[in-house]
């Protein structure tokens, strides 16, 4: 079994939509794609390991798409503050407010 016959997790439109026995399937079937992809290539291992990067690839991917959602909210929030007012004074964003409030503490 190669890479290309396993489907990627980009090909799912968003990981945030799976299902919790939809994403169970997916970490089961990556854990077995990784296990024969390491026996192939005679690496050391184990299932629990394999299960255990295939997990840490799923919950990566879910970081990405939501710093993805972060960074397309924030440019459309930049996009409707006016010409003259997008250089007179700093914008809060949404997102950031929550984090700049934990910085002040």
């Amino acid at each position: 079994m190669h890479s290309q016959d396993f489907p990627s997790l980009s090909s799912h439109s968003s990981l945030r939509n799976l299902s919790p026995i939809d994403r169970h399937e997916w970490i089961k079937n990556r854990a077995y794609f990784i296990s024969e992809n390491r026996k192939e290539s005679g690496k050391p291992g184990d299932p629990i390991s394999d299960w255990f990067q295939a997990s840490l690839e799923i919950m990566a991917q879910e970081e990405l798409e939501e710093l993805a959602l972060l960074v397309f909210l924030e440019l459309k929030a930049v996009q409707t503050v006016p010409l003259d007012r997008a250089y007179s004074a700093p914008v809060q964003f949404p997102a950031s407010q929550g984090l700049l409030a934990e910085e002040a503490r």
